[in-house]
Formats: structure tokens, C-alpha cells, sequence
């Protein structure tokens, strides 16, 4: 059978709206197409939170599919279209008053639902919560009388849905059902770094083992769940069963089949970040109906690199620069912050906030000496004040702005921020998922692939070393190429420090946090003393990342939602093992660690 994949923006809770993107993707399909396959929960969106727990939505998002069989039929005779929405479970409401619902997919034919399968495996982990909203199905994944599986993103992801897939098959031939030719999988699965391969392995590894055609289809926009911003990146394939791929293009709407397919190069972890990034800050303004973003230019890393991204995603003439001198600012970083201005051809906005400093040194001086520490909070938050007024002056002369946080992965980790400074309060933080070393390495990226040095060099190759420049601070007090590691391997892959330093002395570290082999040329004791201090921070800094600017995912697990911290934790880390005797026993269904005493 020739099936089309429609691989669509699918915007939160906007059924009117992605039902006109559904229907017009199917006045695209070519006549030579039997199957139209779109993403899962196209009709209602993937990121709804609340809104699944209304009798009134998912009942719209039923009619709404109704409405997809109408204009189906209209099409073609004959042509099968399978669409994801939630629909409700056969006791919809549970003795508490919750609404018990299936995310199912409906497989369309002449008017009709022919076939509904609802996804047996539930994604609860990182940023998923469906357990919350969905109960597993028990429906069979064949389409009766049809050469057609269907399956929902988790599905594939667990090695029992090769079994029972095959079990299935296997059953349904021996009754009489045709052979199964065609896997259709609905898909909402965000992007994150590297994430690519796994989707295209765990289809081959069905493709080739079932000898059947897998078809992926993935939804491109934005999802949120508060905290957090999801980006979704299409990236649509097929795999053959004899392993051979056709991919459709990254984060772009289109009908795709094998005539407008083809295999595509894995990119770098550059390439994909920076598209992502784009991306997300484009659609986010949109979403959030808004035309300029301002940023915040300190001339350092993190914002030249934000100063970038606004400009790609949303045109110099909808940008903003703006730039706070204060008291300790010096006039390397005021240079280097105008020298990026000028770089990306956008003017810049000096207001100074050193009149702001000496008035409310003033008033805290009749209380007493003014402390260090409080002179740097009035002047990181007085830019905040500056830049929340400059963009109400915008809204009030008809241009909705928002500002672009600039905080990265690794400060705000640290906590090495000041509590609603301007680095972390705004629409979103894009870079919020970045340490400091990926930073560097993009920045790299960036100039190699412009003529001129957007970055300045001297950022990059350590000439101007990261630093603050408040009256309590001046260069920033970390290694950031040992803090950048220790933060992404506690966060991502939830290390601690004793497990940190053990690879460490096995010299076994991750080398993407890691990079390079100069990590094990620093004393024992200085790696371990740095986890320890990397845990305390991070502990501490919990509440202040409450309250941040939401960040863009770019990895499986970052502030936020994902990560579940909380602000309450009297819990000490240490990297000194433990005293007496005890083991650690590996528990090979769930993958964790048993302490045994």
C-alpha cells in the first residue's frame, strides 16, 4: 500500500485550528495514495495538561474526528486516514470524579471509524506525565481486513512491543486477516540532543525482525508544561523491512511519501541545537503573540549567543538590544557588547543604570553600611526593572515585546544568579539547557558558519574570562569547563558525586560532558570537593529556578518539571563512600540501585 505521512503543526488545545491543518494536508495527498498517516493527538495536542481532565474537550476533539471522516469521504473513495486524539475510556469517570480517557488513534475509511487502537504503553518519565490523564489500552494494534498495524510513539520503545506485535500478526493470519505489510506509528515526540538514531534504531530493529514497513510520524511545533518549553521537530521517516530509510525534513509542514523522501545525514549536535533553537524562539513568539524580543547584551557569552538566535529566528528589525552599564561594568565587556550589535546590524540601547545604583544606595545607607552583596543585588535586578518598563513602553506603542532570558544550564544550576535578575526573568530562557561548554561550542559553530566573527573571539579562546562584574563579584569563581560536566552529568543522568568520582578514578566519565582528556589531569581531591560544592548549590538554587524564565528542553532531563526537585531538601551529599559493610546489588528489571546493609 502507498501511505502518506502528513507532518503537521499541531498547536495545544487548538482542535479548530488543527483541524483546518489536517484537513488541508489532505487536499495535498497524491491520488496514488491509499493510507494517510498523521501524528498522535493531532486533533487536540500533546502538551493540554488540564484541559484533558473537561468532559467539554475531549468531547470536541470526538466530533472533530468525526468531522476529519466527513471531509475524508469527500476526498476519496476508499482512502484510510488515521488520526490521533484522547477519547474517553469505557468507565469515563472513576469513583473520585476523574475523567478516565485512552489516547487512541482512529482509523478512517469511507465515513467511518473502522478501527480505533489505543496506546498500551504509557510515558511517564522525564517530561511526561500520561499515567495522570490516560489509561492503557487493551485494543488490538491490526486494522481488521487490512494489511495494517497501528502503534503510539512509547509503544515502540519497549523491546515486549516486537513480541507482541508479532504475536498479534501471527494471530491475525492464522484467522484469516491479510499479512500485515504496514506499521503506521503515531508520534508527539520532542527533540533532544542525539535523540535522532534512537528513533531510527528502534524502528529498524521492528522493521526488519516483523519484516514489515514502519512508518513514523511525528508532529513539528511547541508544547510547554509550565516550566518547561518542548519543541517538536518532525523529522518523519519510513523504514523498509529490508532496513533501508527515507527521512522528511526537520521542522517543516508537509505531506511526505517515498516520491519526495529521502535518506538524510545524521546533522551534528551543532546543526540541530541551532536549528532547535531558532525554531522554538520563532514559534514561541508567535504562540505567545508577540512581535519583538529584547535581549539583554552584557558582552559576555550567554547573551551574544541568545543575540544570535533572536536575530536568526526573528529578523533584525524585531529585535532589541539594550545594554545596562553599571558602576562595575568595564569597558572591555561595553565594547564587546557593541561590537556584537554591530556584528548582527542592530542598534543597541544604552541606558545606564549607575543613577538607579547611587539612589537606592542611598536609601539603604540610612539603615546602615550598605553590604557588597546588596549593592550587587540592586544593580542586577535594576537592569530587570529597566528592561520589564522598556518592554510595557513597547506594548504601549503597539509593539508586544518580550524579553529573551539569557541564563545557561550551568548557572543556573549553581545559582549563580541573583534572584530575578535579568538573565533569568522573560518569556522564555533558550540557552537555559546549554552549560557553559556547550556554549563555547556553539559559539564555534556560529562564526564558522558566517563570514565575519559574530561571537568575539576573545569570548571563546579565554582572552575575557566569564565574570559578573557586580560590587561582590567580578570574574566568575568556577572552572566552568569541571562545573559544566559535574552540572549536566547530576541533572541528565541524575550522577552523584560519589558516582561521579568513581568514574572519575576508573577514568570513565562521560566525554560529552567531558570533552577532551584534561578532566582526569585535576587532583582527586579537587574533583571530589567540586562535586560535593556543585550538590550543595545545586540544592540551594532550586528556588530561585522556580521562578525563572520557563526553559527550552534540549536534553532528557533539565530544571524544571522533568527534573521534579524540590524546594525542601535536607538530604547531604557526599562522595566518600560509605562506612561499613554494604553492597550494591543491581536490580535488572527496573534498573536501579538496591543498597543492601
Amino acid at each position: 500500500m502507498q501511505v502518506s505521512m502528513a507532518q503537521i503543526r499541531v498547536k495545544s488545545g487548538d482542535i479548530e485550528g488543527n483541524l483546518s491543518r489536517i484537513l488541508g494536508a489532505l487536499e495535498e495527498v497524491p491520488e496514488s495514495t491509499d493510507v494517510v498517516l498523521f501524528p498522535e493527538m493531532c486533533i487536540s495536542g500533546y502538551n493540554v495538561g488540564c484541559l484533558f481532565e473537561y468532559e467539554q474537550f475531549i468531547q470536541d476533539c470526538t466530533n472533530a474526528v468525526e468531522r476529519v471522516a466527513q471531509a475524508a469521504r469527500s476526498i476519496r473513495e476508499n482512502l484510510i486516514v488515521v488520526v490521533g486524539a484522547p477519547r474517553f475510556a469505557n468507565n469515563p469517570v472513576d469513583d473520585q470524579g476523574n475523567v478516565r480517557l485512552h489516547n487512541s488513534a482512529f482509523v478512517i475509511k469511507n465515513g467511518q471509524v473502522i478501527h480505533i487502537y489505543d496506546k498500551h504503553i504509557l510515558a511517564n518519565d522525564y517530561h511526561h506525565e500520561d499515567r495522570k490523564y490516560f489509561v492503557p489500552g487493551t485494543t488490538s494494534p491490526i486494522v481488521p481486513g487490512h494489511p495494517l498495524a497501528v502503534l503510539i510513539c512509547e509503544d515502540i520503545w519497549h523491546k515486549e512491543t516486537l513480541e507482541s506485535l508479532t504475536d498479534n500478526i501471527r494471530s491475525a493470519e492464522l484467522n484469516g486477516q491479510p499479512r500485515v505489510s504496514e506499521l503506521l506509528v503515531l508520534n508527539f515526540s520532542y527533540y533532544c540532543a542525539d535523540k535522532l538514531p534512537s528513533r531510527h534504531s528502534n524502528a529498524q530493529l521492528i522493521a526488519t525482525n516483523a519484516d514489515i514497513n514502519v512508518y513514523y510520524c511525528n508532529a513539528i511545533g511547541l508544547g510547554d508544561i509550565s516550566k518547561n518549553i518542548l519543541v517538536y521537530d518532525g523529522a518523519s521517516f519510513v523504514v523498509y523491512s529490508d532496513g533501508g530509510r527515507l527521512d522528511a525534513p526537520r521542522y517543516t509542514s508537509g505531506v511526505y511519501h517515498n516520491g519526495n523522501m529521502w535518506p538524510a545525514p545524521y546533522p551534528s549536535w551543532e546543526e540541530e541545537t541551532m536549528e532547535s533553537l531558532v525554531y522554538a524562539v520563532r514559534y514561541a513568539w508567535e504562540e505567545f503573540g508577540l512581535k519583538c524580543a529584547q535581549v539583554h547584551l552584557s558582552g559576555g557569552v550567554d547573551s551574544s549567543v541568545v543575540a544570535v538566535i533572536a536575530v536568526e529566528a526573528l529578523g533584525k528589525k524585531n529585535v532589541t538590544f539594550v545594554t545596562n552599564p553599571g558602576e562595575h561594568t568595564s569597558k572591555t565587556t561595553l565594547k564587546l557588547a557593541k561590537q556584537v550589535a554591530h556584528g548582527l546590524d542592530v542598534p543597541l540601547t544604552v541606558l545606564p543604570v549607575k543613577t538607579m545604583e547611587s539612589a537606592l544606595g542611598k536609601v539603604f545607607a540610612k539603615i546602615g553600611d550598605v553590604a557588597s552583596i546588596t549593592k550587587s543585588t540592586i544593580s542586577a535586578v535594576g537592569r530587570t526593572v529597566v528592561g520589564l518598563a522598556m518592554t510595557n513602553q513597547q506594548f504601549a506603542d503597539g509593539k508586544p515585546t518580550g524579553i529573551l532570558a539569557t541564563g545557561n544550564h550551568t548557572e543556573n544550576y549553581l545559582g549563580w544568579c541573583n534572584f530575578h535578575d535579568i538573565g533569568s526573568i522573560g518569556v522564555m530562557q533558550p540557552i537555559g539547557d546549554l552549560t557553559k561548554t556547550e556554549l563555547f561550542a556553539l559559539c564555534r559553530y556560529i562564526n564558522s558558519m558566517n563570514e565575519t566573527n559574530l561571537i568575539p573571539r576573545e569570548l571563546i579562546d579565554g582572552r575575557v574570562k566569564p565574570m559578573a562584574e557586580l560590587a561582590d563579584t567580578d570574574v566568575d569563581p568556577f572552572d566552568y569547563y569541571l562545573c559544566s560536566g559535574i552540572c549536566a552529568e547530576m541533572l541528565r543522568a541524575r550522577a552523584t558525586p560519589r558516582q561521579l568520582l568513581e568514574q572519575f578514578d576508573s577514568k570513565t566519565l562521560n566525554p560529552t560532558s567531558f570533552p577532551g582528556p584534561e578532566v582526569y589531569e585535576y587532583s582527586r581531591a579537587l574533583f571530589a570537593s567540586t562535586c560535593e560544592d556543585v550538590a550543595r548549590r545545586a540544592q540551594r538554587s532550586v528556588y530561585k529556578s522556580a521562578q525563572h524564565a520557563p526553559v527550552l528542553v534540549l536534553s532528557k532531563r533539565t530544571r524544571g518539571f522533568s527534573a521534579r526537585e524540590t524546594l525542601i531538601n535536607h538530604y547531604k551529599w557526599s562522595s566518600a563512600r560509605p562506612t561499613g559493610r554494604s553492597a550494591s546489588v543491581s536490580d535488572q528489571d527496573s534498573n536501579r540501585s538496591i543498597l543492601v546493609v
